[in-house]
């Protein structure tokens, strides 16, 4: 079969995905404008024994990564770090936060702090996953995790772990917010969180470009990849601005943040979809023995698929939390067309083959 017969047309079903969120967006019963009174629980490594949990974590995967063989497809770390590790890091404290197991805090104190600095460590991150030829090489994943590890330390030693995890840590701090869960109609986001989210917005859409075919087929260099990173950047920024305008002045503050978390979150896990369930094929075959890796499991149809149901789920739950913050349906409308244009953004970046 010809591979283009394989591949779902992206014009149909961008506007399909783009159709459900509308619905979605306009069909919840407004419920708002909510007060703005909850916080997120604390970040991870605000915990001492999660903080050392993390550092012998680093430790290990430095070494694996360092003294195991220098092929990604052999050595664990690259399938551990960057195809499972950050999926989960999505996946896991968002299914928390809607099942109720973790309890967001009843105090919007988290207002009062300034989450600003996690945007250049944000940025910091992503240019070193995306800018190098390959992102999976084991001694490149072994230097982020240790020098993003030093960097924690260094700063918990000169200003405390507590003044970090709240402003500058921006792993933990992602994975709190998306804890809140049920609680995002009600989310109190510190300052700089919704500037924090377009960069991870920015990052996932130009990751993901990297890998098309068109990318591949015009040759880039790092200057390339580097314009392509902050192009990614400044759109994403532009549309999380345009969200924050469209909000401030008919719901909480925060409003921006607490609705582009989800599809922040949902972009993000399809962009790496498909990375991630080759990770698991490559880290059951180096558990268990040699056995073919494919790479496309779901199919190229299948894959398509569920990286398309995962942007609708993010703008879907991005458009329920806009209706429960905004009240009235006109006053939501300016934020639902803003919401619109990122989740077809996103739809159509993930149907590129």
């Amino acid at each position: 079969m010809d591979d283009a017969a394989t591949l779902l047309p992206v014009g149909p079903w961008a506007l399909a995905a783009v159709a459900t969120v509308l619905v979605v967006a306009l069909s919840v019963p407004p419920g708002g404008p909510r007060p703005a009174d909850v916080g997120a629980p604390a970040p991870p490594l605000r915990s001492r024994w999660a903080a050392l949990a993390a550092a012998v974590a680093a430790v290990v995967l430095l070494v694996v990564a360092r003294t195991g063989p220098d092929s990604e497809l052999d050595n664990p770390a690259p399938a551990l770090v960057v195809g499972l590790g950050w999926p989960l890091l999505l996946l896991l404290p968002a299914l928390a936060g809607l099942l109720g197991l973790v309890q967001p805090t009843r105090s919007p104190a988290a207002a009062t702090v300034d989450a600003r600095p996690a945007v250049a460590v944000a940025v910091v991150l992503a240019g070193a996953f995306v800018l190098p030829d390959s992102a999976t090489r084991p001694d490149l994943v072994g230097t982020v995790v240790a020098a993003y590890a030093l960097a924690v330390l260094a700063g918990s030693v000169a200003v405390g772990r507590a003044a970090v995890t709240a402003r500058a840590e921006v792993l933990g701090l992602l994975a709190s917010w998306l804890a809140v869960g049920r609680g995002l109609p009600r989310w109190s986001p510190p300052r700089g969180a919704l500037a924090v989210l377009a960069a991870f917005l920015g990052a996932a859409w130009f990751e993901r470009y990297e890998r098309t075919a068109t990318w591949a087929a015009a040759t880039p260099d790092r200057t390339d990849a580097v314009l392509g990173l902050a192009a990614a950047l400044a759109l994403a920024g532009a549309g999380a601005l345009l969200l924050h305008l469209a909000t401030r002045r008919r719901g909480a503050p925060g409003t921006a943040a607490a609705v582009l978390l989800p599809l922040v979150a949902g972009t993000a896990l399809a962009c790496v979809a498909r990375r991630a369930l080759i990770s698991a094929q490559l880290l059951a075959d180096q558990l268990a023995g040699p056995r073919a890796v494919e790479p496309d499991p779901l199919g190229v149809a299948g894959g398509q698929v569920l990286a398309l149901a995962l942007v609708v789920l993010g703008g879907g739950l991005a458009g329920a939390v806009l209706a429960r913050r905004t009240g009235q349906e006109t006053a939501r409308l300016p934020g639902v067309g803003v919401l619109l244009a990122l989740s077809a953004a996103s739809a159509w970046l993930v149907l590129q083959p």
